[in-house]
C-alpha cells in the first residue's frame, strides 16, 4: 500500500519511515515496528495467561482497536474452552492412575495364586517329568556339569617369525572355557613354574620371551565357575628364537 511518498514507499516495507506532510518543519523519523508472538516460547499457562491480558487490553482501548479481528470475547471463549478440557484431562488422569494402581494389585494377587498352584504341582508331580509335561508348565533346567575339564594333551611348541616369539597348540580339552600357561626355565624346582599367558583358543602366540633361553611351557584347561580348572599338562620344551 503507498503511504503518500515521492518517490513512493510503502507502508508494509519494514525499511520504511512515517514522514510529515507539508512544508513544515520535518517530524523525526521512526521505524515501523512489528508485533511477535513468540509463541514457541510459551507454556501453555504462559498462553492462557498472555490471551486474557490481551483480551482485557484489546477492550480497555478500544477507540483506538475499534474492530479487533478475532474479538476479545472469541480469545476468552477459547481460554475458557481449554481451561475446562484441562480439567477433564486432569481428571481422566486421576482415574487412569487409580485404574492403574488397581491393575498392579490385581496381578500381584494373580502372581501368588500362581505361585501357589506350582507349589501343588511340585508336590502332587512328585517331580516327575511325564507328569509336570502334562501341563503348561516350565521345569528348572538341570545343573551344569560339575566335573573338572580333563588334562591337556599334546602341547607342542614352534619358533615364530620373530626374535623372542613362541607359537603353542593343544589338543581341544572338553569343557574347557580356555587355557592358562606357564612357564620355566627349570622343570626340576616346582616353585620356579612363573604365568606366562591365558588364551580362549587351543592355539596362542608368545613374545616378549628372552632368545636364546631354553624354556618348558604347560597348560591347564580352564573351566566355569562349578568346574574350575583342570590338571596341568606334560611340558613341553623349546629353545626361544
Amino acid at each position: 500500500m503507498n503511504y503518500d511518498s515521492n518517490p513512493p514507499v510503502y507502508y508494509d516495507d519494514p525499511l520504511s519511515f512515517y514522514d510529515s506532510g507539508g512544508s513544515g518543519p520535518s517530524q523525526p523519523r521512526m521505524p515501523m515496528k512489528k508485533v511477535v508472538l513468540k509463541l514457541e516460547e510459551k507454556t501453555l499457562d504462559q498462553k492462557l495467561d498472555y490471551t486474557t491480558d490481551l483480551a482485557a487490553a484489546l477492550t480497555t482501548n478500544v477507540a483506538t482497536y475499534a474492530s479487533p479481528d478475532p474479538p476479545p470475547a472469541t480469545l476468552t471463549a477459547k481460554v475458557t474452552a481449554i481451561t475446562a478440557k484441562r480439567g477433564e484431562v486432569t481428571a481422566a488422569q486421576t482415574v487412569l492412575d487409580t485404574k492403574t494402581s488397581e491393575l498392579a494389585v490385581l496381578e500381584g494377587e494373580l502372581d501368588d495364586l500362581l505361585v501357589l498352584e506350582a507349589a501343588y504341582i511340585q508336590k502332587t508331580s512328585g517331580g516327575d517329568e511325564t507328569k509336570i509335561n502334562l501341563l503348561p508348565v516350565e521345569m528348572k533346567a538341570s545343573p551344569g556339569p560339575t566335573i573338572a575339564p580333563a588334562q591337556v594333551m599334546d602341547l607342542k611348541l614352534v619358533a615364530g617369525k620373530n626374535a623372542g616369539e613362541v607359537k603353542s597348540s593343544l589338543k581341544p580339552t572338553t569343557g574347557a572355557q580356555g587355557y592358562e600357561y606357564e612357564y620355566t626355565t627349570d622343570p626340576t624346582k616346582p616353585d620356579t613354574w612363573q604365568h606366562l599367558d591365558t588364551s580362549s583358543g587351543s592355539r596362542t602366540t608368545f613374545t616378549g620371551l628372552t632368545s636364546g633361553s631354553k624354556i618348558w611351557v604347560r597348560a591347564r584347561a580352564v573351566g566355569g565357575k562349578k568346574t574350575g580348572k583342570g590338571a596341568w599338562s606334560d611340558p613341553a620344551y623349546i629353545t626361544v628364537p
